[in-house]
């Protein structure tokens, strides 16, 4: 019965962790159909299909503001858990870094180069994220401290406000220059990613599935692609085709609200996910707790298989192609990671 209580709890996170980890590795490898082509059909639905991918880490981050925000951790676990991610943010670039030896960029071994560079910058794209996950276990104390003494007002007004100065006022300074804000009204005020870890916990306590909110949800999202998709279109217009993907800013709030409708979408699917088998829950949560590990080695795979991509796409449909190529690299990864869950001391920092 307690297990059955704990796939019922724990379910609906995992489904996002899963769509999260998946879309990482969309936005990573979808970019190259519509970079490589004039504006098609095809354009077009590889545009929204990488601009739908640009929730991954905002669904992320909520997900750790819904499971982490209402407890009070410890510093001593803090520290733990900053260790944790730190030594997989080194082991793991280590790997990246030993797979491009040879190349330009490092011709040699070189440990001082090794640290010099992971310290002053990501090893690999995906990376960047751990940086920014590191700097949000260490405010994470203080965070869950102001998180309970907020008010359900409080969380309205720091998501009215977060998303204005972050999410608005950049894309009316985009075609207002003459409006732009001093940056320095910017600094004290909680950036997008604190805003969403809020939002996390907003989820977990006031969360109440409501009809007309799921469709409204379901409407605002396909309005906010719709709006991705148009102002690309414009800015591909105007800059003819040279930088135009100034809305895949994942702080901008068409990408922003999306996430949260998703968010919102999942979790008003509870019934129909408490309905499916314990099998397939725990299939799900399984997976889920593999997702850490696939998003480590995404990027690994992904340049060493590209070729897969370009194999099947001579011989169909390049949009099915790159869904293949996109499965071919998350199930990998999940097999790699089930066998690194193997080994005692990986299975448990990943």
């Amino acid at each position: 019965m307690k297990k059955d209580c704990e796939i019922a709890k724990n379910v609906e996170i995992q489904f996002l962790r899963i769509i999260a980890c998946f879309f990482v590795i969309v936005n990573h490898t979808n970019s190259v159909i519509f970079k490589s082509s004039d504006i098609s059909v095809t354009w077009f639905i590889s545009l929204v299909y990488f601009y739908i991918s640009k929730v991954a880490v905002p669904i992320f981050i909520m997900i750790s503001g819904y499971t982490l925000l209402h407890k009070e951790d410890s510093w001593s676990k803090t520290f733990k858990r900053f260790l944790r991610i730190l030594i997989c943010l080194i082991l793991f670039s280590f790997v990246y870094y030993l797979n491009y030896l040879g190349t330009e960029q490092y011709p040699t071994f070189n440990i001082l180069q090794f640290f010099t560079t992971i310290w002053n910058k990501q090893i690999t794209t995906a990376f960047w994220y751990l940086y920014l996950y590191m700097g949000i276990i260490l405010m994470l104390p203080f965070l869950q401290k102001v998180s309970k003494i907020m008010a359900k007002k409080d969380f309205h007004i720091l998501f009215a406000v977060s998303l204005i100065v972050f999410g608005i006022l950049p894309i009316i300074e985009h075609y207002f220059p003459q409006l732009k804000l001093c940056r320095y009204f910017e600094i004290p005020i909680f950036t997008t990613s604190i805003c969403l870890m809020f939002i996390g916990e907003y989820f977990y306590r006031y969360f109440k599935k409501n009809k007309n909110v799921f469709l409204l949800s379901i409407c605002i999202c396909m309005f906010m692609q719709m709006f991705n998709v148009v102002a690309t279109y414009y800015e591909y217009i105007k800059s003819n085709g040279e930088n135009y993907l100034f809305f895949e800013n994942r702080n901008l709030a068409p990408n922003v609200i999306t996430a949260v409708c998703i968010f919102y979408i999942v979790f008003c699917l509870k019934d129909k996910i408490d309905s499916l088998s314990n099998s397939i829950k725990k299939s799900f949560i399984y997976i889920g707790d593999c997702t850490f590990g696939i998003y480590l080695l995404s990027d690994l795979i992904r340049a060493e298989s590209l070729w897969i991509y370009k194999e099947i796409s001579a011989g169909m449909y390049c949009m099915f192609a790159m869904l293949i190529y996109q499965c071919f690299v998350f199930i990998t990864g999940l097999a790699i990671v089930s066998l690194l869950k193997l080994v005692p001391g990986i299975k448990k920092i990943i």
